[in-house]
């Protein structure tokens, strides 16, 4: 029977509850352009799953359909310089074959126009980002020594096919003396869930 009550639980200092603010999100070949520490939040990854029903008198009775997982929504700050995140969107996007339709198009002159009827495929929409993976962290428990390299991670989301579906460049106000936020959202095929028992290392990429 499984314990339903355990009064104890929360007062047991070695009890480390996983928290918010450990994770890092890499965005496989593009984190070189937009690394880590640009990312201010992002969902984790969810799924929902599809039903039918079955009407008989006065019954109805449901199944389970399909598994459809849901896109990642992911929120950064853009610092410029040498990790502008407005110019890496541009370039992914050039990248999946979107091209201006003018004839200066990418210096490309003449043949722009022609470029520019070039559909996007999802070969080239996936290659930009590779897998995806978010990993959150574990705590401490070597009693305030160093941490043990191999158990970093205690939650590891690997986002397999995925591209980017929407980017919001954000907004500008005179009245607001914040950073220059963005918003992106990624479409990906699956995600394989992984924990600190079952991926093996885990440590820093």
């Amino acid at each position: 029977m499984a314990t339903v009550f355990q009064p104890n639980y929360w007062s047991n200092p070695l009890v480390e509850p996983k928290r918010q603010y450990k994770w890092v999100l890499s965005l496989g070949a593009l984190s070189s352009q937009i690394p880590g520490w640009v990312i201010k939040s992002s969902s984790k990854p969810n799924f929902n799953m599809g039903e039918t029903s079955h009407s008989f008198i006065n019954h109805t009775f449901y199944y389970p359909g399909k598994l459809t997982w849901n896109p990642l929504d992911i929120s950064l700050v853009d610092p410029g310089g040498s990790h502008d995140v407005t110019k890496a969107m541009m370039n992914a996007i050039r990248s999946m074959g979107y091209s201006l339709p003018r004839g200066d198009n990418n210096g490309l002159g003449s043949q722009g126009q022609e470029a520019a009827g070039i559909t996007f495929s999802k070969a080239a929409a996936t290659n930009i980002l590779g897998t995806v993976t978010l990993r959150q962290f574990a705590p401490n428990t070597n009693q305030g020594a160093k941490p043990n390299k191999d158990k970093v991670w205690i939650e590891r989301w690997d986002l397999h096919n995925a591209w980017i579906k929407d980017v919001n460049f954000g907004s500008l106000s005179y009245d607001n003396e914040g950073l220059v936020d963005l918003s992106m959202t990624l479409r990906f095929d699956w995600a394989v869930h992984s924990d600190g028992n079952t991926a093996g290392p885990t440590t820093l990429p």
